[in-house]
């Protein structure tokens, strides 16, 4: 094989590696340690009212505590979606379910405040209704789940 035929397969061949790696990390394969999303980004709907601001986030099989944390208008949700019980000793043939670390970002449209936040979960729906104010206070709030 001359230099440059070898040099080429040595590019695909990388290509491909990276490609797998890739597959692997998007779909979280059982046997690929190390692989996955570090944080999943769950999906979250807004909506604002006279003196409050809403937010949904949708964490169904979240059991533990969560961390809301508000600054201003910025909104951070974080918490974990534990893996079922039993999955280790299970061969799978198809993996979709997310597990892990959850982190969700969201810019709101008013400046608000955990003081005299409201909190309910049901149906795997987080929501948070969150006070409006004039003042920018970076705040945390850990909300205990209780389905």
């Amino acid at each position: 094989m001359s230099p440059l035929s070898r040099q080429a397969a040595d590019i695909f061949a990388h290509i491909h590696e990276r490609v797998d790696e890739a597959y692997e990390r998007v779909l979280g394969l059982p046997g690929a340690p190390g692989f996955g999303p570090e944080k999943i980004e769950p999906p979250a709907d807004v909506y604002e009212t006279a003196d409050a601001v809403v937010v949904q986030i949708d964490v169904p099989g979240v059991r533990h505590d969560v961390e809301i944390e508000v600054d201003g208008r910025q909104f951070t949700f974080r918490g974990e979606r534990p893996p079922l019980k039993g999955t280790a000793e299970r061969t799978y043939s198809r993996v979709e379910i997310v597990h892990g670390a959850l982190e969700r970002q969201l810019e709101l449209p008013a400046i608000v405040t955990v003081d005299g936040a409201n909190a309910t979960y049901a149906d795997g729906v987080l929501e948070i209704v969150l006070p409006k104010c004039d003042e920018s206070v970076r705040r945390h709030l850990l909300l205990r789940l209780t389905p």
